[in-house]
């Protein structure tokens, strides 16, 4: 019996190849074959040896932002990354002052693996610069791994009427990303816009014109259907007056070349003649745009008797 040890060469890294396939083969030197092949997958294992990050910290700006009136507003979204592999890579945010200051509070979104920096709902943030403190913390374990991370901005508020809050709709900040004032956008026109009746009334028209739909298909499928069956019997209504028609008229037979020649005749130069004028019939029947059917054959050697006829 013999015991063979695999051992690496190198430290194996997850971040750079997670799966190694080894195929291993024993050779028998008396029989001087091989083994039938077995395969060695190895899967490496995430070491938690990188700490998270968010690039918009990492090179800070002051932000400006402005609140109006006391609604809810969006002052960042955290994005941020992590390069091990599960519960290495899942990184949490906390603010460690934001209780303290009761204007600010972090909304996870597990979708998306993101968070929202927000104030806090029907409340006015007074005006002034603020710093909070925020740590990012992977699951990595035995250790968990954490980073520190400091935000500066400048909040203003203004205070604006029912109508001119209609129009300022797109009146956002520069540092909420795209989609974030788009959805701020479209969930305040339904809010102040329109009502639930109307979208009850959407809902009902978009049922009605699906069901009007399946019942145009249904229809065209049922009238196509129709279509073919009677072109089917029309089709065999044809075939069956074609096969009438081939009985009631039988084709006309043609008597052959040989009943128009004279059985004796009586100068020899005239049988010669008829032998010539019979081979002429016979090769100019061949020639005749390669006729090769009996009927077609027939045919056409009756029209050249017809002419030797008219000769003599």
């Amino acid at each position: 019996m013999y015991v063979s040890f695999i051992r690496t060469l190198i430290v194996l890294d997850r971040e750079l190849q997670a799966n190694y396939t080894l195929s291993m083969l024993m050779y028998d030197p008396i029989l001087k074959s091989y083994s039938i092949p077995a395969y060695i997958i190895i899967q490496v294992l995430d070491d938690n040896d990188n700490l998270p990050y968010e690039p918009f910290l990492s090179n800070p700006f002051d932000l400006s932002i402005e609140q109006i009136n006391n609604e809810e507003t969006v002052i960042y979204e955290f994005k941020p990354i992590d390069l091990d592999d599960g519960l290495n890579g899942m990184v949490s945010i906390e603010c460690l002052n934001c209780t303290s200051s009761y204007f600010f509070h972090v909304t996870k979104n597990n979708l998306t693996n993101s968070s929202l920096l927000t104030t806090k709902f029907n409340f006015t943030v007074p005006d002034g610069l603020y710093t909070l403190a925020f740590l990012l913390r992977d699951h990595g374990s035995p250790i968990a791994r954490e980073r520190f991370y400091t935000l500066k901005f400048n909040l203003t508020h203004r205070s604006i009427d029912e109508e001119e809050t209609e129009e300022s709709f797109l009146l956002t900040t520069s540092s909420i990303p795209f989609m974030t004032r788009q959805k701020n956008f479209f969930s305040k026109i339904f809010l102040h816009k329109f009502q639930w009746h109307f979208l009850i009334l959407l809902i009902i028209s978009w049922l009605i014109l699906v069901a009007t739909a399946l019942w145009t298909c249904y229809r065209y499928d049922q009238i196509s259907k129709k279509q073919q069956k009677e072109y089917k019997k029309k089709q065999q209504q044809f075939e069956i007056q074609v096969r009438k028609h081939e009985v009631i008229n039988p084709p006309i037979t043609v008597l052959p070349k040989a009943s128009t020649i004279p059985n004796n005749p009586q100068n020899p130069h005239d049988k010669e003649a008829l032998t010539h004028d019979d081979d002429e019939i016979e090769d100019t029947s061949y020639d005749a745009d390669h006729i090769i059917t009996d009927a077609n054959f027939v045919l056409t050697s009756g029209c050249a008797t017809n002419e030797s006829n008219a000769r003599y």
